[in-house]
């Protein structure tokens, strides 16, 4: 296990990349703030709006990269403490989608959300489903071409709740379908491989702890790809008892 891997000086690991996660964490939110400060200011130069885009956009990929693996530690030492409520799904996802529109915004593509009338509570922990469907979302938009698409749906089959993330990107390598969660595995259809490949396995893990299931699959009525997440709410509702 993790905790019980030791440096040379024999100083836990686990702390070690805990403590160098929130060190790398602070400047990079200074930075994003300084930024955000400088997009609102009337003098900035016209032609200087492009290069704070791109600035912005690589501060928030930095910052989500912090946070998985930080995700990733916790998840490899037992470190996950859940903190099951009843939310309203629809509300929550329309906040994600808010802020994954912020990464999708270079390439122009753009993020859609239909809550297909579903029942709109339900118990979950709300940071980490967060972390489910920014996952997704971010996966999708890297193998999304410009002016590609990406749709969320909701649908109440019986007792599940399935939330659909769907994108017109380049789909799945039909090989990798079954491995496409394992940490470090990435998909072999784009030459421009890049990425850390423990986005989607956090997903997994997170759903897991909700006693749920996540799948992939290419889609049927067009190019890309489709990721079903599954909660079922009799078993959450227990979870909250």
């Amino acid at each position: 296990m993790t905790e019980n891997i030791q440096t040379n000086t024999g100083y836990p690991l686990n702390l070690f990349f805990e403590n160098f996660i929130h060190d790398m964490n602070t400047p990079i939110s200074i930075i994003h703030s300084v930024l955000q400060l400088l997009e609102d200011d009337s003098e900035m130069p016209a032609g200087c709006y492009r290069s704070l885009t791109i600035a912005q956009r690589n501060c928030l990929l930095l910052l989500k990269l912090a946070n998985d693996f930080k995700m990733c530690l916790n998840l490899s030492t037992g470190n996950m403490y859940p903190s099951f409520r009843k939310h309203d799904i629809v509300l929550l996802l329309h906040d994600i989608v808010e802020s994954a529109s912020r990464l999708a915004v270079r390439k122009n593509i753009s993020i859609t959300l239909d809550d297909g009338q579903v029942d709109r509570a339900i118990v979950l922990d709300m940071e980490m489903l967060q972390r489910i469907i920014l996952n997704l979302l971010s996966n999708a938009i890297k193998f999304t071409p410009n002016n590609g698409t990406i749709h969320i749906s909701l649908v109440d089959s019986g007792d599940l709740l399935l939330i659909h993330v769907l994108d017109s990107g380049i789909g799945i390598d039909e090989s990798e379908i079954g491995s496409i969660f394992d940490r470090y595995q990435t998909n072999n259809k784009t030459i421009n491989k890049h990425g850390t490949g423990i986005g989607l396995a956090i997903v997994k893990s997170l759903v897991a702890i909700h006693g749920g299931h996540v799948t992939a699959k290419n889609r049927a009525d067009a190019p890309g790809a489709c990721f079903t997440v599954e909660l079922s709410r009799t078993l959450l509702e227990a979870v909250c008892a």
